[in-house]
């Protein structure tokens, strides 16, 4: 209404807006839209800079649980490839141990047997005494060694082996015969009385009696000749 002396809105007096300079105006109104748009757009810009902000700081977040991720993903595959890598040596070793090992003594002993080296294929033998038939090797290499040993007149020693391995074959008649061989050997060098004692203590073993009675006659034959009546 015309008669209205104020602005329903801002409350200015007509007069006030009557003598108002519409360029002015305009001009303050084009500043105040100017002013309102710059402080819209850094607000605008200020939020927009905060979320990339935020959003380059998650980014890198979650960058960094890749990476470590991809780093604990790694050292779980290296532990179970050193771990599986373990377990395959372990295996060999004891597939190694068990079997291919002891086969390998096994055959080194045999060859020195056929080789004649008793001594060191027993030793060898023993470590590997229930591979195939290293325990009837054993008896084997024993028994040759007391053979030798009764050929070579160390009749002590091939008595003391063929006692080891006495139920082994023939070994308790080698036993005799080292004894009869040995009294035959003492009465050779006129160990009478020992000799004597051992034919006796064989009893029915070969011709004992027999030679007993042979060496008696020979030594008497012998103290004749020499007068020794």
């Amino acid at each position: 209404q015309s008669s209205a002396e104020k602005c329903y809105h801002c409350r200015a007096s007509k007069d006030n807006i009557l003598s108002c300079d519409l360029d002015v105006l305009k001009a303050n109104a084009d500043a105040r839209v100017a002013k309102e748009k710059a402080e819209a757009e850094a607000q605008a810009r200020i939020v927009r800079e905060k979320a990339e902000r935020e959003a380059k700081a998650e980014a890198e977040r979650l960058e960094k649980e890749r990476l470590q991720r991809a780093k604990r993903n790694k050292r779980i595959k290296i532990s179970l490839i050193i771990a599986s890598v373990f377990v395959i040596l372990l295996s060999g070793i004891i597939v190694f141990n068990m079997y291919l090992l002891p086969n390998i003594k096994y055959n080194k002993a045999v060859k020195l047997q056929e080789n004649g080296q008793y001594e060191s294929a027993i030793s060898i033998f023993l470590e590997v005494e229930e591979n195939k038939d290293s325990g009837e090797r054993i008896l084997q290499c024993k028994y040759e060694i007391a053979s030798k040993l009764k050929d070579t007149k160390d009749y002590s020693l091939a008595r003391e082996t063929f006692n080891e391995i006495e139920e082994y074959l023939d070994s308790k008649e080698q036993i005799k015969e080292c004894n009869y061989l040995e009294a035959l050997d003492l009465i050779a060098i006129e160990n009478y009385d020992q000799g004597y004692k051992m034919l006796v203590e064989l009893g029915d073993y070969n011709d004992a009696s027999y030679q007993v009675e042979k060496s008696k006659y020979e030594r008497a034959v012998s103290l004749m000749e020499d007068k020794e009546y």
